[in-house]
């Protein structure tokens, strides 16, 4: 994820491709990064656009980055797939 916090809104902007060619999914969420007031408030986020307890989500790297790397605990990889697909398909590409 591409987490840009401070935002108007929460949401997803789309997808970002790095240099180094690793796409991202940018989100945008209103909490402040402090005190991990954004990573939590990009957890919830995330919960609720999935489907998923919050608990089941775990940035598990980037807590002070704006790249992060989130693990879905106990959720089927093949809706996550499908959720993620549709995604790409639905928001634009920014290089």
């Amino acid at each position: 994820m591409r987490l840009t916090p401070n935002s108007k809104q929460n949401g997803i902007q789309g997808l970002y491709i790095s240099a180094e060619a690793q796409i991202y999914l940018k989100i945008s969420v209103r909490a402040v990064p402090e005190n991990g007031q954004a990573n939590d408030a990009l957890i919830r986020f995330m919960a609720s656009e999935f489907c998923v307890p919050k608990t089941h989500i775990t940035i598990v790297k980037g807590e002070t980055s704006r790249f992060k790397t989130l693990l879905f605990s106990s959720v089927d990889f093949l809706i996550l797939n499908q959720k993620f697909t549709d995604l790409a398909k639905h928001h634009a590409i920014e290089h």
